[in-house]
């Protein structure tokens, strides 16, 4: 008889961008995430993985003028509790922090050991080579 546990890990995926450049005193954002994945699943209910990889694109904001090859340097992960902590971008449940992107857009769970039935909403932020 297998007596596994099955871990039910609620995942709620929002997604942010942020890759401003300076342009005279105005800020305009160039690129954004967009599909962002969790287990392959977009807005998966639940997941039997305690240490989810998390996957996006990136691409051009709307109305967006990028250099050809422009991609993403660096991303962050911002993953909270609450959809409240994750407005204020308090990752209590983890941040990574800026993190050059050198292989693509996917990263492994940094934070604790996800459990059953934990609450997670997930926020990735993008930048370009201009920052």
């Amino acid at each position: 008889m297998n007596s596994g546990i099955s871990l039910a890990i609620l995942v709620s995926m929002a997604f942010a961008t942020s890759a401003c450049l300076s342009t005279g005193g105005a800020s305009t954002t160039t690129l954004r995430a967009r599909d962002l994945r969790c287990e392959q699943q977009v807005d998966p209910l639940g997941i039997g993985e305690p240490l989810p990889r998390l996957s996006w694109r990136s691409e051009p904001a709307q109305g967006a003028q990028l250099a050809p090859g422009a991609h993403s340097s660096a991303w962050r992960i911002v993953a909270a509790s609450t959809r409240e902590k994750l407005a204020r971008e308090e990752g209590d449940r983890w941040d990574s922090g800026v993190v050059p992107a050198v292989d693509g857009l996917e990263s492994s769970w940094g934070g604790a050991r996800l459990c059953s039935r934990a609450e997670v909403h997930c926020r990735v932020r993008v930048w370009d080579a201009e920052g």
